[in-house]
């Protein structure tokens, strides 16, 4: 591959250049609203459809902003910063196919909503200019009204990033009343910081280790503190939803998970924020208190003190509750997990076992009762219809291994039901379906004792989504429906005792998902929605799977989109779309994880803006989700990196040159993320590529010495692969062009702006041809419709240029 000039791009700075646009058609893709965002009710019978939006102007991402314990939080509405909202909601019932239009103002914004235990009411927040209000919908008529005013607290609530937050707030068991969390009456205007700092900022240590991640937006000053507290406390209410009545519930806190009920609603189980608040962690692993209360809010035990996770790896040596709740089919009893005892030498007392499992029931005097003791480490507890049992879900995290356990824990009895690997996608058994009792606990679904299991349904073929009768006790399996071979068909819930009727969303190629009434044998299918086709549907490009080898055996696999008007003779130019992934075992990596049959529609953020069909239209192939994978041991396969991502490439490349579709010459490497700091590795060691787009990575993994993506090792224990695989210490052998994008706001823990701009400085330094476009008030990924635009268009212009241009 021949070097390329030193380019203007590559030295000037472009500051105060306005926002640019792709072309008209590209325009339009990427503008395209995405599919209805679907929600089924605990019954299973409702369906709330609502248009999901992730789009925005710029001028929602500048809006005054404060950054304090790991989060933002918009001032303007006492909310923390998210991207994903909700329109136009509709209830469809699914045993006919009517819907209900709720009754909001065309332009609501809408949070994520909360069925009732009953499916007869649903509540959901509102984002308002003056703030977020807690609205509730009735599901037969539509009927909304607003329960709060723009009082509510949305700063401390789980969710992904600052892309989904799911509002603190959960039913009463009998569906009559809503526990959430409501600005303190009376709160004053936020602390002012100084204007001069009354001392320096500083940090010592002294033998103790503390091995975390470089999180953003953290607490750096007393001050943040102060404005933590003003923000994010929040005084807890319980409201009835028929007269509208408020009545407080204990002392004001900084509560970080929904309040819960028990299943007699006599107590309430609740976790909040302690003092002192940390400098090194984000809010959800501050020290914290699991407490019950009774349900007049009075403190009934405090289940656990837990030390902030910056107190590692002492914190972490000792026992500490995990996953704490109401265990079902029991009024007040709380189950938790938590490692197995430990001496005073912190080694296990008993070397058999990992963790256990306790449980501690009303009046919550004296000590926990240990329920199980288990050899591997518990991820998760479903509790069956049946009330003598439960699912254990148990990892082997080093050999990426998870057990299924049959669980009696009256009798502390267990049998292995599944047995499988972590990602193995052809074995994976399927999900349980779950359902709500009258109380409202959440439990897996039984038939005669039978349960559900619905699942992905891979094969060499591509996804086949399935629905499986199991009988957890006999472990008789029975397949109740696969989705059809022209369609992909996802079971959503069952309708009617022993599944003889089910509801499924279908999609195709060039049919987007839709909800139907299907009886289990595939004879008869009633159609109960009917989505809106996408008005920007790109319909001048098809789409395959393709499969080939790598130089290894290990089989890859890929989405290839090719233009409309391509035919016999004609070399294309290609793009090819990557994110690495690891395996432990090469027959798992060589698995496909594609659906292929699913509807061919523009993807949702993060690649929106650089989008497969994007390129398809603009005369590329393009080899989308194409296998890249590690394979190896947990603790080394890191060293083998650079070599995999390589071969794996290059067997792409080779595969599709051989099939008379692509001009080895001109092929362009693009990823987001860890994908990005692939491109310019991959840059940096071969020479397959005429050019790559690198999107919101890192190029100096020294700069996070505890470990990256899936390292475990330290920078001081395996020095040589952190400076291997770091793409800045090999800047002077990239020979093609790389452009990098980079939100200014990244607040990944490694992918950190700061990289983007010593990649390009070095860059830079040593006359290669770079570019560097930094995003005003982006964060990982990209949500402003300016940023998105201009991104394609960048895109474009780079591959067009580097790539389809290359002689």
């Amino acid at each position: 591959m021949t070097s390329h000039d030193a380019s203007p791009l590559a030295s000037v700075p472009e500051e105060g250049r306005s926002y640019r646009f792709p072309p008209a058609a590209v325009v339009s893709l990427v503008t395209t609203p995405q599919p209805e965002a679907k929600f089924v009710s605990p019954d299973g019978r409702f369906l709330l459809t609502a248009q999901l939006e992730d789009l925005f102007d710029l001028a929602y991402l500048a809006q005054p902003t404060v950054k304090v314990a790991g989060m933002r939080i918009f001032t303007h509405d006492n909310s923390q910063v998210k991207t994903r909202f909700y329109r136009r909601p509709q209830v469809v019932d699914l045993l006919d196919g009517k819907s209900v239009t709720l009754r909001l103002d065309e332009d609501a914004r809408l949070g994520l909503p909360i069925w009732s235990h009953d499916s007869s009411k649903i509540a959901f927040p509102r984002y308002a200019e003056s703030g977020v209000e807690l609205w509730v919908a009735d599901t037969a008529t539509g009927e909304v009204r607003d329960l709060t005013g723009p009082i509510v607290n949305a700063t401390l609530s789980p969710g992904y990033r600052q892309v989904e937050h799911a509002l603190n707030a959960s039913w009463t068991p009998d569906s009559k009343g809503i526990l959430a969390h409501l600005i303190p009456e009376g709160r004053g205007p936020a602390p002012e910081r100084a204007t001069v700092p009354t001392g320096p900022i500083e940090m010592a240590t002294a033998g103790r280790l503390s091995r975390t991640h470089r999180w953003e937006d953290l607490n750096s000053s007393p001050h943040d503190e102060l404005l933590f507290e003003h923000f994010c406390t929040s005084q807890l209410f319980e409201i009835d939803v028929i007269s509208g009545e408020r009545r407080p519930l204990g002392p004001p806190g900084l509560f970080f998970e929904p309040p819960t009920l028990s299943p007699d609603g006599r107590h309430i189980l609740v976790h909040r924020v302690a003092r002192p608040y940390s400098y090194w962690v984000p809010y959800g692993e501050f020290g914290s208190a699991i407490e019950v209360w009774n349900r007049d809010g009075s403190l009934a035990r405090v289940v656990a003190g837990l030390p902030a996770t910056d107190q590692a790896p002492e914190a972490k040596k000792m026992p500490r509750p995990r996953a704490v709740q109401w265990r079902a089919h029991s009024d007040s009893t709380l189950v938790w997990t938590e490692a197995a005892e430990r001496g005073g030498d912190g080694t296990r007392e008993d070397e058999r076992f990992r963790d256990r499992i306790l449980a501690l029931a009303a009046p919550f005097h004296g000590p926990p009762t240990v329920l199980m003791r288990l050899e591997k480490v518990v991820q998760e507890i479903k509790w069956l219809a049946d009330p003598r049992f439960a699912l254990v879900y148990q990892l082997d995290d080093e050999n990426e291994w998870i057990d299924v356990l049959l669980a009696d824990l009256f009798q502390e009895s267990r049998s292995v039901v599944f047995s499988y690997s972590q990602f193995d996608r052809y074995n994976h058994p399927g999900t349980p379906l779950t359902t709500r009792t009258s109380r409202g606990e959440l439990v897996v679904r039984q038939d005669d004792g039978w349960l559900y299991l619905a699942g992905s349904g891979g094969s060499d073929e591509g996804d086949r989504p399935f629905l499986d009768r199991f009988n957890p006790t006999t472990l008789e399996r029975e397949r109740l429906f696969q989705s059809d071979p022209n369609h992909h068909d996802e079971p959503i819930s069952v309708t009617s005792p022993n599944a003889n009727e089910l509801i499924i969303s279908r999609e195709s190629p060039d049919q987007p998902p839709d909800c139907y009434l299907v009886t289990a044998a595939g004879t008869r299918l009633r159609r109960l929605t009917h989505a809106p086709r996408p008005p920007a549907q790109p319909q001048s490009i098809s789409r395959q799977m393709v499969r080939y080898p790598r130089a290894d055996g290990v089989q890859l696999s890929g989405v290839l989109y090719l233009p409309a008007d391509f035919g016999p003779g004609t070399r294309l130019p290609l793009v090819i779309w990557a994110y690495p992934t690891d395996y432990v075992q090469p027959e798992i990596a060589s698995q496909v994880r594609i659906a292929p049959r699913s509807f061919n529609f523009f993807p949702s953020l993060p690649r929106r803006a650089a989008a497969p069909q994007l390129f398809a239209t603009q005369g590329y192939a393009v080899l989308d989700m194409a296998e890249v994978p590690v394979v190896g041991s947990n603790k080394t396969r890191n060293d083998t990196y650079i070599a995999q991502i390589v071969s794996s490439t290059a067997a792409a490349i080779h595969h599709l040159a051989e099939q008379g579709i692509i001009d080895p010459g001109r092929v362009g490497m693009i990823g987001h993320s860890y994908g990005g700091f692939s491109t310019a590795n991959l840059l940096a060691h071969s020479d397959l590529f005429a050019a790559g787009i690198a999107h919101s990575c890192a190029y100096n993994r020294t700069l996070n010495p505890w470990g990256f993506q899936r390292e475990r090792r330290s920078l001081w224990e395996a020095q040589d692969t952190y400076l291997a695989v770091s793409p800045l210490f090999h800047a002077d052998k990239i020979r093609a062009p790389l452009l990098m994008i980079h939100g200014q706001e990244d607040d990944s823990q490694t992918s950190k702006p700061a990289q983007s701009v010593a990649m390009f400085h070095a860059l830079r330094g040593l006359g290669k041809t770079s570019k560097l476009v930094l995003l005003p008030f982006e964060n990982h990924y990209l949500h402003a419709r300016e940023s998105v635009l201009h991104v394609a268009a960048e895109e474009l212009e780079w591959f067009d240029r580097y790539v389809k241009g290359r002689s």
